[in-house]
């Protein structure tokens, strides 16, 4: 899809910017919105690099993107060892 910026122009003309401001805030929405569509799809890069296209998606998606089961017990355990460090301080 293209972006057709003076079909746009016009909803900001009761606004006090700049033209150059005015096609900058087009086409940042336009970013915005062609991402959401992108996701919709399953055509984001976080969903292609996850294997996700369109309707198919992996079983364990869920452990891909839960960070915590990852992350948790790092962070325990550091935490563990810095306590333990403070208490014979």
């Amino acid at each position: 899809m293209q972006l057709d910026i003076e079909g746009y122009r016009h909803r900001l003309d009761r606004y006090d910017i700049s033209d150059e401001a005015k096609v900058h805030l087009i086409e940042q929405m336009w970013r915005i919105a062609m991402s959401c569509v992108d996701r919709a799809w399953g055509d984001a890069p976080e969903q292609i690099s996850l294997g996700i296209n369109g309707t198919k998606c992996p079983a364990r998606l869920h452990d891909r993107l839960d960070s915590m089961a990852q992350l948790t017990p790092t962070f325990n355990d550091a935490a563990d060892e810095d306590a333990a460090r403070k208490t014979k301080s």
